[in-house]
């Protein structure tokens, strides 16, 4: 062969090699894609699936392998218990948060043997529902104060079958509290989220004009992105690009910008008293997180960090703090309750 013929073969086989690690990349680039969507469609939407994957850190190498392919089944939060089931008289309500939405929340009037102090309304976290909140309930219910468990849109016995996070959560959090000011004018309202439901009060509160004397905010994530990303941590998977994709597809799914949902910077322009409640031993949230949110906070913010807690909550697992920190807190925003 020609030495001409031989730098024309060798220029073509190139142009093959080139041409198929482009295409090569280019499929794994779609098939990333669609992972991601997928695993973003799952993630928001609530399915029909019987079996609940477990959570991450639950998961074995074979189990987190077909998750990365096939995403989380996660079968519609139910409520399995009722105030009556822990003692407590209550009432449900129907509430429209929206034309297409209506939330269901149970009321649990204060005490009978004194005045409520204030109302508090509580807010659960991704995948619980109302039911979850019962043992916070007895707890406030015990400090004297009218309380109203909510299921977010999706969950529960309220309309939907999606979740957003804490996004558009918010109007829901705002719907409540309309109806508890309308039921109790002149009572203090204080709210109390977990993990998204903190999220969501936060974002009611900065974006969405309501005005509670104060919030506590359990679990928070400082932002979306924060979230996602600490979930493929958890899996011992990188943190990206998979958190930047999931985010990203999260946000198309449920029809928002995921990357603008951030607690911590809805916490820049609060200006009510903050009580934030962080577990050391939480993998969902980390600590810097924690420290950024308590940094953020426009008004006057206090962080408590319970050693032994994880994600769950700290009545769970740090019952004995946990209660110090929220009576501190509502002792100081309320009058003492009757003797």
């Amino acid at each position: 062969m020609s030495p001409r013929l031989d730098a024309i073969t060798n220029q073509s086989r190139r142009r093959r090699i080139l041409s198929g690690v482009g295409w090569a990349i280019l499929a794994l680039t779609i098939l990333s894609q669609v992972l991601a969507w997928n695993h973003a469609r799952k993630f928001m939407t609530f399915s029909d699936a019987v079996d609940r994957t477990r959570p991450p850190e639950k998961l074995g190498r074979w189990e987190r392998l077909v998750v990365l392919f096939r995403g989380v089944d996660f079968p519609r939060p139910t409520n399995r218990r009722t105030p009556m089931d822990v003692g407590l008289g209550f009432e449900t309500l129907r509430i429209p948060a929206e034309p297409e939405v209506m939330l269901e929340a149970w009321r649990i009037p204060a005490p009978k043997e004194s005045p409520a102090r204030g109302v508090i309304l509580l807010f659960h976290g991704y995948g619980g529902s109302k039911d979850g909140l019962l043992g916070m309930g007895m707890e406030f219910h015990r400090m004297g104060l009218e309380v109203w468990l909510t299921d977010f849109r999706g969950v529960g016995g309220s309309s939907g079958s999606t979740t957003s996070l804490g996004y558009h959560e918010a109007e829901d959090v705002r719907a409540v509290y309309g109806a508890a000011a309308d039921r109790a004018p002149g009572l203090p309202v204080f709210l109390h989220g977990a993990s998204m439901g903190a999220a969501a009060v936060m974002r009611a509160v900065a974006e969405l004009g309501i005005r509670p004397v104060g919030i506590v905010g359990e679990c928070t994530f400082a932002r979306f992105q924060d979230a996602v990303e600490n979930r493929f941590a958890v899996m011992g998977l990188p943190r990206n690009p998979g958190g930047w994709m999931l985010t990203f597809w999260g946000g198309r799914v449920a029809g928002f910008d995921a990357f603008q949902h951030q607690p911590v910077e809805y916490l820049r322009r609060i200006r009510i008293p903050v009580l934030l409640i962080h577990g050391d031993r939480d993998t969902r949230v980390r600590s810097e997180e924690a420290e950024e949110l308590g940094r953020a906070a426009a008004g006057p913010v206090k962080l408590a960090r319970l050693a032994d807690s994880g994600h769950e909550g700290g009545l769970a697992t740090s019952p004995t703090e946990w209660r110090r920190a929220l009576e501190a807190f509502l002792d100081a925003h309320l009058p003492p309750p009757s003797r």
